[in-house]
């Protein structure tokens, strides 16, 4: 049974409010006397930005109708469909479609052209992807009364690290961060 997507073109998926979407997969999935078990399916603007919240928040357990979505891509249909397929796979391992992005073109196009949905809006590929940069450190340094604690990705293969780094004098603590 269609019922539209989060996100989508629908009015009750463009509010923010996916309660309803809810309910009604919730109510399809049940055995309800003599009705047998439906799956709903997902449709009415459904692409790649979004497609990973919709299964987050309604379940993997769907048919996806992902017309527009595929079709529309800039790209054409075979790489709508290699976009889609991409985000698909990866939302069900866990990964955002954004950080897919980076390693599957495809992907980044979609991305560029819908934007990436997610439950505080709508980002662009570009924001989310300088956000992620921007808030990424290989090395924080932190000053304590004990010495020195250094955090993030420490290079340990010409020794042993404990977590602390006495040798650190204060001064070069500021330019390693």
């Amino acid at each position: 049974m269609h019922i539209g997507s989060i996100g989508g073109r629908l009015p009750h998926a463009l509010i923010g409010d996916d309660g309803e979407l809810r309910s009604r997969v919730s109510w399809l999935r049940q055995r309800v006397k003599e009705v047998r078990r439906t799956l709903p399916i997902l449709s009415g603007g459904l692409h790649p930005g979004n497609v990973g919240w919709n299964i987050t928040r309604l379940g993997s357990e769907a048919i996806l109708q992902a017309g527009s979505g595929v079709l529309a891509h800039p790209d054409g249909a075979r790489a709508g469909g290699t976009a889609i397929r991409t985000a698909v796979e990866q939302a069900v391992l866990g990964v955002p479609a954004y950080e897919a992005a980076r390693q599957h073109l495809p992907l980044k196009v979609a991305l560029e052209k819908w934007g990436y949905l997610d439950g505080a809006g709508i980002h662009s590929l570009m924001d989310l992807w300088q956000d992620k940069q921007a808030t990424r450190h290989d090395r924080i340094v932190i000053q304590t009364q004990g010495g020195t604690v250094v955090l993030g990705d420490v290079n340990v293969s010409g020794g042993k690290f404990v977590g602390r780094d006495e040798t650190l004098p204060a001064a070069n603590a500021e330019q390693a961060s």
